[in-house]
């Protein structure tokens, strides 16, 4: 913790973030996102720390300062975020979000995650014929 202060006065934000983890301080990580710089390399490792630890918020917090709209919308499939993955998609004009979701859930045979993801889409067509697939089952 001695060693953090000093980081931070020198303003090494990779030594800052090392000694973070180390104290598992997962407030003063969140708070280096907001205070570097758009596009700064840091953003990158941070967002795949957040990633591992399930913190997909945070993960597509630093992903999106630097720009890395892939990034954030994996982090989220990563996570079961599909929700979030979907805002992402639209607030970035990603059009194969979509497709990318539901190759990952057709993999996984997560029919009802399917149906879920078709609703919010408005594809609700789609959402029922994958209900009458999985009803013909049983």
């Amino acid at each position: 913790s001695n060693a953090m202060e000093y980081y931070k006065e020198g303003q090494n934000e990779a030594k800052q973030i090392e000694c973070c983890y180390m104290l598992q301080d997962y407030e003063s990580l969140k708070n280096i996102i907001i205070n570097v710089p758009d596009d700064h390399p840091i953003l990158m490792e941070l967002g795949r720390f957040f990633t591992i630890l399930g913190m997909c918020r945070e993960a597509v917090q630093a992903y999106l300062k630097c720009k890395m709209i892939d990034e954030a919308i994996n982090a989220c499939i990563f996570l079961n975020q599909w929700s979030l993955a979907i805002d992402i998609g639209n607030d970035h004009n990603k059009a194969e979000i979509d497709s990318l979701m539901m190759t990952h859930l057709k993999e996984k045979e997560k029919n009802f995650e399917i149906v879920l993801l078709y609703c919010k889409a408005n594809h609700y067509l789609e959402g029922a014929k994958i209900l009458f697939k999985v009803q013909t089952i049983f």
